[in-house]
């Protein structure tokens, strides 16, 4: 209990003060690149001083000189900070609208340039995957959740088809992208703190220029089943490396 309030104090302490660098550094640097480098800075801090241990794999799959899609599952909190604070290029999220309302987290967003999506509208929602598509022409790379929400209990959602337009419109690259473990971190509707270890493994990338219409019409599916594929393999490392120390 103690731990877990010292650690919330922090990330309050830590928020606070790395959110307004990130919104001042949104108004100083209007691409967003500064404000997204005080996000890493702020996930880092985050994962440090949770004691949560991360681990990659395929991190070669990551384009570094150009942009593409991430699409990945959802499992809660840490997948954010996990994939900010570790993946070595320039990030922009596509998240729902409510978060940036919310003070200091909402600035810090608005200033790195992040994309909000608002799923209920759909005038809004393709407005913001037309924006999507600017971001991936500016040779900034997109990150997206294509469940829409997190998990309960670790098991993947059904991925929503707005992330199929997307898909259709860009020919930039897509980067699939597996999380297990970070649901246990923080539960829904709870407060306390877990510690464990994240794994997120990277696929190769897909090339979607010279594919037709059709082509990529399924591609959705076969991503999901893909990183439903991973997610077995994931879950079925962690309960294999947890028998072994038990």
């Amino acid at each position: 209990m103690i731990y877990n309030i010292f650690v919330w104090a922090l990330w309050f302490v830590i928020s606070i003060t790395l959110s307004s660098s990130a919104a001042i550094a949104g108004l100083l640097d209007p691409s967003g690149r500064a404000a997204h480098n005080c996000a890493r800075l702020w996930a880092k801090a985050f994962i440090f001083t949770s004691g949560v241990k991360v681990e990659i794999t395929g991190a070669e799959n990551i384009i570094k000189g150009g942009s593409q899609i991430f699409i990945s599952n959802h499992q809660g909190f840490f997948d954010i900070f996990s994939i900010t604070a570790l993946f070595p290029i320039q990030l922009r999220w596509i998240a729902k609208k409510s978060l940036f309302d919310i003070p200091f987290i909402g600035w810090a967003m608005r200033g790195a340039r992040y994309i909000s999506i608002d799923r209920d509208n759909k005038r809004s929602a393709i407005r913001s995957i037309q924006h999507s598509l600017k971001v991936l022409n500016e040779g900034y790379s997109v990150v997206i959740f294509p469940e829409g929400t997190r998990t309960e209990d670790g098991k993947l959602l059904p991925f929503k088809r707005g992330s199929l337009i997307l898909i259709n419109k860009a020919t930039a690259p897509i980067v699939p992208i597996t999380i297990s473990g970070s649901y246990k971190i923080i539960k829904p509707n709870q407060m306390r703190i877990n510690r464990g270890t994240i794994r997120i493994k990277i696929d190769k990338p897909i090339y979607t220029e010279n594919m037709t219409k059709e082509d990529k019409s399924g591609l959705l599916e076969q991503i999901k089943g893909n990183i439903q594929k991973n997610l077995d393999e994931l879950d079925a490392q962690e309960a294999s490396t947890q028998k072994l120390t038990a």
